[in-house]
């Protein structure tokens, strides 16, 4: 298996102002020279939520394959885990998943309205 060069360019610290979107799409993401599944639960220009089984650790540099974005290509970004939370049950009894957020080194290169949740009308 071929091993990935990263980067170590980061954009300003400016995650809380750019606009995030809430979605539900699959992706991959690099772990120790492989690939492992996660889902986007919210994305914006800088940065994304990912829901996984086994999330990096803060400080973790990764790369981020987004496939057949609107059926027209996949894009690979790459990026720094910035936090990460494990399963667990909160005060309430809810169930919390394993998620961890990542910054990008650069932009995404799509606007991100293409990872926007599409609603589906229902024949009537």
């Amino acid at each position: 298996m071929s091993h990935l060069q990263l980067s170590s360019n980061r954009l300003p610290a400016n995650r809380r102002s750019a606009t995030r979107i809430q979605t539900w799409r699959i992706l991959s993401f690099l772990k120790d020279d492989s690939w492992h599944i996660g889902y986007v639960k919210d994305i914006s220009e800088t940065g994304v939520q990912i829901i996984c089984s086994t999330p990096l650790s803060p400080g973790e540099k990764t790369a981020i394959l987004f496939e057949n974005i609107e059926h027209l290509w996949n894009i690979i970004v790459e990026g720094t885990v910035v936090w990460q939370k494990n399963y667990h049950e909160d005060q309430e009894n809810r169930n919390t998943e394993p998620t961890m957020g990542i910054e990008f080194f650069q932009r995404l290169p799509v606007e991100i309205t293409r990872f926007a949740r599409v609603k589906m009308r229902m024949a009537e």
